[in-house]
């Protein structure tokens, strides 16, 4: 049971709020576990790290640029013992990232 449901809020308005609430069949919704949390904020830190190559007609995500990548930790205070951890789920997410755009290519 919804707050509004059990506020008493007449059918019209809680079906009124649910359609502006749920997200449009083409957007894309993320979810993202509470241990990943750190790992997600600090890709969206550094997600302006790719490399990118440009050919004639399109350009080409490669790589996150690891050394970027190692500067931010840095300047982010991210522990020592912290950063392989981190790094590791950033390849991950790199690789994920990757796939999606060989996918939309398809």
């Amino acid at each position: 049971m919804s707050l509004l449901e059990l506020a008493g809020a007449p059918a019209e308005v809680i079906q009124s709020v649910e359609a502006k609430a749920s997200p449009e069949p083409d957007e894309a919704v993320c979810y993202v576990w509470e241990e990943n949390w750190q790992s997600f904020q600090f890709y969206l830190m550094v997600q302006s790290q790719w490399v990118i190559v440009t050919g004639l007609t399109n350009s080409v995500r490669v790589k996150l640029d690891y050394a970027g990548i190692g500067s931010a930790m840095w300047m982010d205070g991210i522990h020592r013992r912290d950063r392989k951890a981190l790094f590791s789920d950033l390849r991950l997410i790199e690789s994920a990232v990757l796939e999606y755009d060989g996918e939309k290519k398809r």
